[in-house]
């Protein structure tokens, strides 16, 4: 058996545009929260990375803490695009 929820009353152009609203906050909400997840996992890596730099440089290895500061810089890049979405994101979330 289908049991269905009828709202009364007929659904106009401002019941989609509110509809469409909502759905778009799901949206924005689900991406954020995956975002917020990769720039966690970011920050992470450039603390490893540039753990690492650090430790190959102590030890005279200077081409692998190169290796290491590249990574570390690339990483920083990323880790501010992220910064970015998410701002961006959280702007759109305050407005109605």
């Amino acid at each position: 058996m289908i049991i269905a929820s009828v709202r009364p009353g007929p659904v106009g152009p401002a019941d989609a545009e509110a509809a469409a609203r909502r759905a778009d906050r799901a949206q924005a909400q689900l991406f954020l929260g995956v975002l917020e997840r990769e720039f966690e996992q970011v920050t992470v890596r450039i603390n490893f990375a540039e753990h690492c730099a650090g430790d190959e440089q102590r030890h005279g290895f200077a081409v692998s803490a190169q290796r290491f500061e590249d990574e570390a810089r690339r990483l920083w890049v990323t880790l501010g695009e992220l910064h970015r979405m998410i701002a961006a994101l959280r702007a759109r979330q305050t407005r109605p």
